[in-house]
């Protein structure tokens, strides 16, 4: 009696990209390819969003990458403000409105080096290692540190009064907004020997943007300690007669307002800004005091503990610091300059791609060498297992370039993927040797994993990353994506809204989106489901939730053959409005016969595409001869 038919059927893609295992190896719910596709809700595939340009065609010189992004909130007349900033160039942009007017704010830096940026006390603080400064929500640019006055006051003296003896004095600049605080003293003044006179100050410095008040300070009769006078509470008066007591003075004038170091890497929490990455000192983490980012007192830092380590980058987690390295990362614990410690979370694990470290609920992503990780605090959590292979023909020059941020659940991490070497990062051939592909993970479906393991990976080509910024929303789905390109364009992008009304079309030009399920062996059965036994295949089927006139082509191959052939029918018109669903079938060719099948669905439009379930069919020809 001819066996019936049995249909195998993939409700779902949950357990996402896998090419570390031969195809016939992977499980139901894996796939060896998800190219231009995420995950919904139910691990279904899902068309990603194309993406347009939100500003830099405007810009001139054009032949520039996108050097650092961040998304700036500040507050603006009693409300939030929201500015996009990005460099490019050595000049950093402020585009408010993605439209065509994208002003300069300020211009000079190297260009070609990232500049990387925080948000704190309503200033935006950024830093390249060799160059630093802050701007605030009046665009006007600062360089980070408290300028010092360059000279002391002019002493004489005055009308009679309550000194005598001799007495010194010096001067510090108050920055009155956004935390900058007051700035180290000027030198000493010479000195003056009243005689119960007061004394008369002139040529009292004035200082540059930023500073509103002056402070007077000095010393007690015949003395080297200096002490709190008086405040001028403007920037312009030059002179100030003074006749305070020695008993009238006021606090002690402390002395360690000095500017933060030269620096790579930033992280603010709680009040305090740290810094990491000094080009002199790249195992020293520096701090600055509470509520003033740019006063770092020169006892304020601690070294990281193991010999050839290397801060690589910081990340905010659990309301702690977390210090990554390349060769390991630390937690650091404590509240204050005294009790500041580093606890080693992991000895053999660090951070080799410093712009891959991202942040999500209470655990930091980030990539050491081929490898994706997580920490909640404590020992890496691997990632990548099932999708390095995909990795390996990047050398590890390309990996360090990678980039990543978590966008509505998802870590996304670019690099690129090639033997060709990451050099010319500014020139001609960027478009050859950029980052050229971007991995996502989908961290809420790998929560939901039922066996713990690597889930959801896929992948996106045709976006050329050299750094990621996200626009957070009121829940994870009101999020935007924006990026800076990598390639000589200079230019910056958004990704569409996506879902079935956004746009699929990557700056007007239609997505590509291919799968590729595992190599089936066939239906769990008594029989058709034995890797010994030969098939027929019979029927594909796909359902899908699509528009009227869409593409849909599918291909097959048995017994993993080196090529994919097309199936008699190529290609289906789809004939169903948004949001239907309809099935697709495509019918094997006669003589259909293998121990293995796979099949591959391929689509190229501008519409949105769901593709819900597959199936295929079979039944037993006989087994192989042992």
């Amino acid at each position: 009696m001819a066996r019936r038919p049995q249909d195998t059927t993939y409700p779902d893609w949950r357990g996402g990209m896998n090419t570390k295992l031969a195809p016939y190896l992977l499980k139901p719910r894996e796939l060896t390819l998800a190219r231009n596709l995420w995950y919904d809700a139910r691990g279904q595939l899902e068309k990603r969003p194309g993406y347009v340009k939100t500003c830099g065609a405007e810009l001139s010189p054009p032949a520039a990458k996108v050097d650092g992004m961040h998304v700036y909130e500040y507050e603006s007349s009693n409300s939030v403000a929201v500015s996009l900033m990005f460099w490019r160039n050595g000049a950093l942009y402020r585009d408010t409105d993605c439209g065509v007017t994208v002003p300069s704010i300020c211009s000079g830096f190297t260009a070609g080096v990232r500049m990387r940026m925080v948000n704190a006390l309503n200033n935006l603080y950024f830093t390249n290692g060799t160059q630093n400064g802050l701007v605030n929500n009046t665009t006007a640019f600062t360089a980070l540190g408290l300028t010092v006055p360059a000279s002391a006051p002019t002493l004489a003296v005055g009308a009679a009064g309550l000194l005598t003896g001799t007495y010194y004095y010096k001067v510090t600049y108050e920055y009155g907004t956004g935390g900058r605080g007051e700035s180290n003293p000027s030198v000493a003044s010479a000195s003056v020997a009243p005689t119960a006179d007061q004394v008369d100050l002139s040529a009292i410095p004035t200082g540059g943007t930023g500073v509103t008040k002056r402070h007077l300070y000095r010393t007690r009769a015949n003395d080297t300690v200096y002490y709190f006078v008086t405040t001028i509470s403007d920037n312009t008066t030059t002179t100030y007669s003074d006749n305070t007591s020695d008993s009238a003075l006021g606090d002690e004038l402390l002395d360690d307002n000095s500017s933060p170091p030269n620096a790579r890497y930033m992280a603010f929490n709680k009040g305090i800004m740290f810094y990491a990455g000094n080009p002199a000192a790249r195992k020293r983490l520096y701090w600055s005091k509470i509520g003033y980012p740019e006063q770092v007192p020169t006892d304020n830092y601690l070294d990281v503990p193991v010999e050839g380590d290397e801060i690589t980058g910081l990340a905010i987690l659990n309301d702690g610091l977390v210090v990554f390295t390349n060769k390991s990362f630390y937690v650091l614990y404590g509240a204050s300059n005294s009790s500041f410690r580093f606890k080693v979370s992991d000895a053999g694990t660090g951070c080799t791609a410093p712009d891959s470290i991202a942040v999500y609920g209470n655990a930091a992503y980030a990539l050491y060498h081929h490898r994706a990780f997580r920490t909640f605090g404590g020992p890496p959590d691997w990632l990548s297992d099932n999708i390095e292979n995909d990795w390996l023909p990047s050398n590890l020059a390309n990996l360090r370039s990678a980039v990543g941020i978590v966008f509505r659940g998802i870590y996304l991490l670019s690099f690129f993927v090639g033997s060709t070497a990451y050099a010319s990062k500014n020139g001609a051939s960027d478009d050859t040797a950029a980052n050229n592909r971007v991995y996502g993970l989908d961290l809420v479906l790998k929560e939901q994993a039922e066996d713990g393991q690597e889930t959801a990976w896929f992948l996106w080509n045709n976006i050329f990353p050299s750094v990621f910024a996200v626009k957070r929303g009121a829940t994870v789905n009101d999020e935007t994506l924006f990026w800076g390109s990598n390639r000589s364009t200079g230019l910056t992008y958004q990704l569409s809204a996506g879902g079935t009304s956004g746009a699929f079309a990557d700056d007007g030009t239609a997505i590509t989106i291919r799968m590729e399920t595992r190599a089936e062996v066939g239906a769990s059965g008594r029989s058709t489901g034995d890797p010994k036994l030969i098939k027929t295949w019979g029927i594909m089927w796909a359902i899908l939730r699509a528009a009227s006139g869409q593409t849909l082509s599918a291909y097959y191959r048995f017994d993993l053959a080196t090529s994919w052939s097309s199936f008699p029918i190529a290609s289906k018109t789809l004939e169903a409005d948004r949001g239907q669903l309809v099935t697709a079938r495509f019918k094997f060719p006669g003589q259909a016969n293998g121990v293995y099948a796979q099949v591959a669905l391929e689509e190229s439009s501008t519409s949105y595409l769901l593709i819900h379930t597959l199936g295929i069919s079979h039944k037993p020809l006989r087994f192989f001869n042992n």
